[in-house]
């Protein structure tokens, strides 16, 4: 699985990039998951309908998807994002 994980001060578009790049990944594979890890889950009520939606990596890898795509919160609330890779 790879993970790409949007990151960035406040009002930088994370969500608007987030968004996209995981529903590009869906047309193009229908094997890809985003990860919301913002408070609001902005994210996830606008493309939760088309693309499947995860609580974190664990949970994408068990879905078997191949895609994992990560809104963050904005940087200066991120403290750590473990990500495993195999």
């Amino acid at each position: 699985m790879k993970t790409v994980a949007v990151v960035g001060p406040p009002g930088s578009g994370k969500t608007l990039v987030a968004t996209s790049l995981a529903l590009y990944l869906h047309f193009a594979s229908a094997r890809s998951a985003l990860i919301d890890k913002t408070p609001e889950k902005i994210g996830a009520k606008l493309v939760g309908q088309y693309v499947k939606l995860a609580a974190d990596l664990n949970e994408a890898m068990s879905m078997g998807v191949e895609y994992a795509v990560i809104d963050t919160p904005p940087y200066e609330r991120l403290k750590r994002i473990d990500t495993c890779s195999w």
